[in-house]
């Protein structure tokens, strides 16, 4: 796979935040109209609200991620490896803020998405706990100091907890009145 240019990048950066900026999210409907999690994606922005809805440690991650120094840009591809499913990359640093991209392969059920940015969130917790992580390079580091390798990339044992326990929630959860599945 191809690097995307910076320039692309910067790009869809600067879009995602226009079209995030031209949102409205009611304050009891979960996340503010600006939060750190972002995406410029409707229906992944729904997904999102409902894992926040419907999953107390989804909740918990993304406020984490919220009253850290993190921006985490949550996007879909279908250009991934076979064995990924999702994955964390730094993309940059600015004098206040980090910044991360989650990518999840599509297609894939709404269930499985929400399982799997909570879990990309987790690893973003514990990016946002680890402040000598500034670059591509030092995640790595960080990942070869506490987590494992699987063979398609590098993980940690709270984030695999933190899907199961997310799934679970999900499942048990009350469905919402849409009745989206």
């Amino acid at each position: 796979m191809r690097p995307v240019p910076r320039r692309a990048r910067c790009l869809v950066t600067f879009v995602s935040c226009v079209l995030l900026a031209a949102s409205k999210t009611p304050a009891s409907d979960g996340p503010a109209p600006m939060p750190h999690v972002r995406t410029a994606h409707a229906a992944i922005r729904e997904l999102i609200r409902e894992g926040y809805r419907r999953s107390p440690t989804f909740r918990s991650l993304f406020d984490t991620v919220e009253g850290s120094d993190l921006i985490v840009y949550v996007e879909t591809t279908t250009l991934a490896p076979p064995e990924a499913v999702a994955w964390l990359q730094y993309e940059g640093t600015s004098p206040v803020n980090r910044f991360l991209r989650i990518f999840v392969k599509v297609p894939t059920s709404d269930e499985a998405l929400i399982v799997l940015v909570g879990h990309e969130l987790q690893h973003a917790t514990e990016v946002a706990a680890a402040s000598d992580v500034r670059d591509q390079h030092s995640l790595e580091a960080l990942y070869r100091r506490t987590g494992d390798w699987s063979g398609a990339g590098w993980d940690s044992a709270a984030a695999r907890l933190v899907s199961k326990i997310v799934r679970d929630e999900m499942r048990s959860a009350v469905q919402p009145a849409s009745g989206r599945r």
